[in-house]
């Protein structure tokens, strides 16, 4: 029997549609927990927060439901400290797939989150934003202002574009690869006007299709423009003098980032960049459904996570130098908590644990018995 005939989901949709804040869902598990999951996203169109307690059930959960979707969810990882110079290489793509993650939240589609990820303080909503930028073709543009911005958004340029966060500029023709796409886009000028956008293969540099429009994401959350690094010196200059930092020590990083220069771990020194930063929660759709996959699980990786930071705090002071103070890279648990609870949350546990077991939705769904939600 499909699911959709299922009295049981039918249940699921009443309560949702009714607004009930917490909905607790029990009996499935394997692949009938992902087809659900696929199936409420059909069923009511919502923008859907898939939580997971940790980051290997997280990548897991993109894959089993990449079956029953479309494409793949995008999938938000906690920054960990200690990676180096690997996050701002051209061929890392760990910052370009959370850029990518913050724009397809925005743009509410389903997505994928570790809940350690929730607690980071990230750059804020309005500036991320100003920077994605819509191309048309007929527009006017000035390209010379476009690399600039390119450059300024965390580009590298290349002879040849390879991976996310290129580009390559030849004459009349900008390639840019951006964060959120499969493919790499050629915009071809004439005079100041987008003559055509082509999408091509970075195998062999050809073009396979033409498109009417585009939108290129930013390739990192700070910005080295005058204005954010003149802010960002200062930010800097004050709190090595609050932490006592050496001259030497304190010099190093902020002429480096004076010069605007990218350096390692430079994702961290975010609030010296803007005033007051943003949670995940401000990029999702006031709609959004968060699905906890396992709540038990989810409290008590989030309760561990919040313990290590004093950790996490020491190892970014020894690598950075002058190193934000943890109230201003995280978020409270309390605060997390709220956030999460002015949305609709459904509970999803294999074994039924509620202490309110008349209200828990009970499913009785085998693998081996779903079909495809696309059926």
């Amino acid at each position: 029997m499909s699911l959709f005939s299922n009295q049981n989901f039918r249940t699921l949709l009443s309560k949702i549609d009714s607004g009930e804040k917490i909905i607790p869902l029990s009996g499935l598990h394997g692949s009938s927990k992902y087809y659900l999951v696929s199936a409420i996203i059909s069923a009511t169109k919502k923008p859907v927060l898939f939580l997971s307690p940790t980051r290997k059930k997280a990548e897991s959960a993109s894959n089993n439901l990449s079956f029953f979707l479309p494409d793949p969810p995008a999938v938000l990882l906690k920054k960990e400290p200690g990676i180096g110079e690997a996050l701002f290489s051209s061929k890392s793509q760990f910052l370009k797939e959370r850029i990518n993650w913050l724009h397809c939240a925005t743009s509410g589609q389903p997505v994928i989150a570790e809940i350690d990820a929730l607690f980071e303080k990230i750059m804020p909503r309005k500036s991320f934003d100003n920077l994605v930028i819509q191309i048309n073709k007929g527009d006017l543009l000035l390209r010379e202002e476009l690399l600039i911005r390119l450059e300024q958004t965390g580009y590298v340029e290349t002879d040849f574009v390879q991976g996310r966060g290129e580009i390559s500029v030849r004459g009349a023709i900008i390639d840019i690869f951006s964060p959120g796409h499969n493919n790499p886009i050629r915009l071809e000028f004439i005079g100041d006007e987008v003559g055509s956008i082509r999408i091509f293969n970075i195998e062999n540099q050809k073009s396979t299709e033409k498109i009417e429009n585009t939108v290129i994401l930013p390739a990192s959350g700070i910005v080295l423009d005058q204005k954010s690094i003149e802010r960002a010196a200062k930010h800097l200059r004050l709190k090595a003098e609050e932490d006592g930092i050496s001259a030497r020590n304190k010099l190093q990083v902020i002429q480096e980032i004076e010069k605007g220069e990218r350096i390692p771990n430079m994702e961290w020194l975010l609030p010296s960049f803007y005033p007051k930063l943003s949670s995940i929660f401000d990029y999702l759709p006031a709609d959004t459904l968060i699905i906890e996959d396992e709540p038990e699980e989810i409290s008590s990786s989030g309760e561990t996570f919040v313990e290590s930071l004093p950790e996490t705090e020491a190892i970014l002071k020894k690598q950075l130098k002058i190193a934000p103070g943890i109230e201003e890279l995280f978020f409270k648990g309390e605060d997390v908590r709220k956030r999460a609870l002015t949305l609709q949350n459904i509970h999803l546990r294999d074994l039924d644990v509620s202490s309110n077991k008349n209200k828990t939705i009970k499913f009785n769904a085998e693998p081996t018995s779903i079909k495809s939600a696309n059926q």
